[in-house]
This record gives structure tokens, C-alpha cells and sequence, in this order.
């Protein structure tokens, strides 16, 4: 009975850490305080807050502001996806995700633009449904961008 739910709602996704994420970057300096000028970006001033990255200020005139861009996730490859279409959706796939957390930081220097490089995967299964109730894609995206480093940095 609850196969029959599941197959007739369709498949559902969850993103994971990668397995092969790094570490959490030690900081030997002060966080940046910063004030967020577009916390209406629900998705991404959470993952923000909860990563701990930066400490966030409620005022608006703090000398950095940080401009938030809407996240996109991209998968860079298909085919996996054919497994899922033959059962159905009853074998979980796990695909590896292009997803960028990217804001602007505004400081008395100038702006710079940063780029962070999340190692999340997405898993795709009509069991999904039923770990989704257990699970907080919220709590991985934070925990990806703690662990994310901008391109070219180690």
C-alpha cells in the first residue's frame, strides 16, 4: 500500500553532503560582520546564518554589507537518471550537483565578489518522500557552505 502512495506521487529529491567533502576551515581571524541588504532569500540568508561564515548584524549601517545571489542547482549529468525512470524510482540515485553560493561583500576597501563551490550531491527516489521527513536540506545546504571553499583557494 504505501508503494503504491509513493509510485503515484513520483519521484522526490534530497541533497546530501559529499562524501568526499572537506573539513570545516579553522579561523584563525574574527569573523566578518556584516549586514545582509536581501534577507528575503529565505534559502540562502539560512544557510548563511547556520554555516557561520560571517557574524550577522541587524544594522544597516554596518560597514560591510553582503548582497546574496538566489541559488541554482545543476546537475552535470543524466544519465544515472535512466536507472530511476526504469524502476520507477524505487533505486535511489545519487548525482553530483553544480551548486554556487555566491553574495557580494561590500566594505570601506571596495566590493568583492565571492564564489563558493558546495559539495552536495542530490538523491533522486520515491523513498526520498519518507526521508524527507527526517531530513533537512536547510541543515546540508549550511553545512556544504561551511565546508565550501572558493575557487582557487585550498
Amino acid at each position: 500500500m504505501l508503494l503504491a502512495v509513493l509510485l503515484l506521487q513520483g519521484c522526490a529529491t534530497n541533497i546530501y553532503l559529499r562524501r568526499d567533502a572537506p573539513s570545516p576551515l579553522p579561523s584563525p581571524l574574527p569573523k566578518t560582520t556584516v549586514y545582509v541588504k536581501n534577507p528575503e532569500l529565505g534559502k540562502e540568508f539560512a544557510a548563511l546564518k547556520k554555516a557561520g561564515i560571517v557574524t550577522l548584524s541587524n544594522n544597516p549601517n554596518c560597514q560591510c554589507k553582503l548582497t546574496l545571489h538566489k541559488m541554482e542547482y545543476v546537475t552535470q549529468c543524466g544519465d544515472p537518471f535512466i536507472v530511476t525512470l526504469i524502476t520507477l524510482g524505487l533505486v535511489p540515485v545519487r548525482v553530483p550537483v553544480c551548486s554556487g553560493f555566491s553574495y557580494d561583500l561590500d566594505t570601506p576597501q571596495g566590493r568583492s565578489i565571492h564564489n563558493r563551490r558546495l559539495p552536495i550531491d542530490m538523491r533522486v527516489s520515491v523513498w526520498e518522500r519518507i526521508i524527507g521527513l527526517f531530513h533537512s536540506n536547510e541543515d546540508v545546504l549550511a553545512e556544504g557552505l561551511a565546508r565550501s571553499r572558493e575557487p582557487g583557494s585550498k
